[in-house]
């Protein structure tokens, strides 16, 4: 499915995205599995706009959903948003990228992944639209492991 959104969430998902990251600190901080380095900010902002997106659509559409707060006092390890149809942990996918990524790591704890049933993923195709997927978390299973830049992945060609 193909969405268009109101540019001004970029600029939005900025402001959120920083504050995020500063809450996330003490996670994400050097020396631990999860530090992200100077990336931290970006991730959290690419993150931020995935989901103000999908709350957009979810709004548009006049689907049934509810969201987990997009910001809290310690980063939350649950479901992003849940609908009739499941409980989806939202990904957000840089515009010209090749490939949808999930975490290796994460994708088989089974502490994250008793929350969600699928993977949702925002892919950019412009400052006002995007591309909407869903995989469950049974067909990731079949992805192809690859080696990332920090982690291993299961990865899905787009």
């Amino acid at each position: 499915m193909l969405v268009e959104f109101p540019e001004y969430f970029h600029e939005l998902a900025f402001d959120i995205g920083k504050a995020r990251s500063h809450i996330s600190r003490k996670v994400y901080k050097k020396g631990t599995k999860k530090y992200r380095g100077k990336r931290e900010e970006q991730i959290s902002t690419l993150g931020v706009l995935g989901e103000l997106i999908m709350r957009h659509v979810f709004y548009i559409e006049k689907v049934s959903n509810a969201f987990n707060p997009i910001i809290d006092l310690d980063p939350i390890v649950d479901w992003d948003c849940m609908t009739d149809k499941g409980r989806y942990d939202i990904k957000t996918v840089r515009q010209n990228d090749k490939y949808l990524n999930i975490n290796k790591e994460a994708h088989e704890n089974p502490v994250k992944t008793r929350h969600i049933t699928h993977y949702l993923f925002v892919i950019l195709k412009s400052r006002t639209t995007a591309q909407i997927k869903s995989f469950t978390i049974d067909e990731v299973w079949d992805w192809e492991i690859y080696k990332s830049t920090f982690s291993k992945v299961y990865r899905n060609k787009i």
